[in-house]
């Protein structure tokens, strides 16, 4: 199973702090959307502690679908079907 790191569109906030954590620079805004750019993400997990809402602590299986583009993500109203959420921070990067 590939996994892709993603971000609740509903839960969060947009308080951008996720964004200066990010050592990649794999987290951005594209039109006042949190996104992840799988291109970029190294799998740090320096993003999840910081989220306040936990938004950031969801992972896409993309093994049939390929990475899911940030331009894509921004156009999420919520989260889509077959997203899991997990507390656990050992989380595969795709």
């Amino acid at each position: 199973m590939k996994l892709q790191h993603v971000i609740d569109p509903v839960a969060c906030i947009a308080c951008e702090i996720c964004i200066h954590m990010c050592p990649s620079s794999a987290i951005m805004d594209i039109n006042g959307r949190i996104v992840i750019d799988p291109d970029m993400c190294d799998g740090s997990s320096a993003c999840l502690d910081v989220c306040p809402t936990g938004a950031n602590r969801h992972w896409i299986d993309i093994t049939q679908t390929g990475r899911i583009t940030p331009s894509e993500q921004a156009t999420w109203t919520q989260l889509p079907e077959g997203t899991e959420r997990s507390q656990d921070d050992e989380r595969a990067v795709a």
